[in-house]
């Protein structure tokens, strides 16, 4: 009797244990958390609902400067990216390992360090592409822009 109930609580615990789930270590992207991304020129034509050609010639160069500047940062700091993306990965599943948050401190503030000022590069391309659209699209169409480029944007890392 003693055996079986052994087993049962044997049973029992491996049941449990395959149901927990895996424990998932955080994405982290470091190109989206610097706010990198570029548009479809179509979509943003067919979302503005942009009819008449010449405006859409008007917004094809400053889109297409954007897109081509966010390439240009991306290339240009490809590598810092990668090592973050690295180190975060590997910090993390030492972190999981050791079940202890602060192995993850050094990558944090390298993170801190580093993102924000291409974060900045961004935003200012960003300013120099709503000035253009500004000038050449009415006020409903800018509206309309300024709530699709919103919601294409890479979403804000929360403080880690």
């Amino acid at each position: 009797m003693k055996n079986k109930k052994h087993n049962y609580l044997f049973i029992i615990l491996a049941l449990m244990t395959l149901q927990l789930p895996a424990q998932q270590p955080p994405n982290f992207k470091s190109e989206e958390a610097a706010g990198i991304y570029t548009y479809d020129i179509d979509k943003v034509i067919k979302k503005l609902k942009i009819e008449d050609a010449e405006t859409q010639q008007s917004i094809y160069a400053p889109v297409h400067a954007f897109n081509a500047s966010m390439d240009q940062l991306s290339v240009t700091h490809a590598q810092t990216f990668n090592d973050l993306d690295a180190k975060f990965s590997s910090q993390v599943k030492i972190a999981m390992q050791r079940r202890d948050r602060s192995v993850m401190d050094g990558v944090k503030t390298e993170i801190k360090q580093t993102i924000p000022p291409i974060r900045k590069e961004v935003m200012m391309h960003e300013a120099q592409l709503n000035t253009s659209m500004e000038s050449v699209l009415d006020e409903k169409q800018y509206k309309k822009w300024l709530s699709y480029q919103k919601s294409q944007r890479p979403p804000v890392p929360s403080q880690m």
